[in-house]
């Protein structure tokens, strides 16, 4: 049997534990009808946790660390990326860009609250994720090209579409 964890699959701070997959591999029902007939929808709270990012940059880090370190008694076979250490470039990198986007998309950000449920969303993924590397078998920019010609041909006139990237990806 295989059971899979995935974090932030069906909502925000939360983790999903699905058999045999998840995504393309999920048996989660596909039809809406399936869970609007469901009287299963409550207004729970879920609690925010607070500077999700740190932690994880810190836990990642160690991951990373103890990874590196043990990575010649396993031949490097265990680990989907590399290890070399100019990688954390990329972590500070995604850091600064986390905080200055804060400041300069926030005039955007107020801009899309006020469409008032006028758009259509399209979540993008990590460009390296497993799901687009083997069921998508496309790029992140093919996608989004799919997204931009299918609204332009069918959304109605008053209607905008807003890309949502993955929170991990902001190059």
């Amino acid at each position: 049997e295989v059971w899979i964890f995935e974090e932030g699959y069906l909502r925000p701070y939360c983790i999903t534990l699905e058999k045999d997959g998840v995504n393309a591999n999920s048996s989660l029902p596909r039809d809406k009808n399936f869970y609007l007939s469901q009287d299963i929808f409550t207004q729970e709270s879920i609690k925010e946790i607070p500077g999700g990012f740190k932690f994880m940059a810190f836990d990642a880090f160690l991951y990373w660390l103890f990874a590196f370190i043990l990575a010649p008694f396993f031949n490097n076979k265990l680990h989907h990326r590399t290890l070399y250490p100019f990688e954390f470039l990329f972590w500070f990198r995604s850091l600064y860009r986390k905080y200055l986007y804060k400041i300069t998309e926030k005039k955007l950000n107020e801009k899309i609250y006020n469409l008032e449920k006028k758009y259509f969303l399209a979540i993008l993924q990590v460009y390296s994720d497993t799901q687009i590397k083997y069921h998508y078998k496309k790029s992140i920019e093919h996608f989004i090209e799919e997204i931009i010609l299918s609204f332009a041909n069918h959304a109605r006139a008053k209607s905008y579409l807003v890309f949502k990237h993955h929170p991990m990806d902001r190059g």
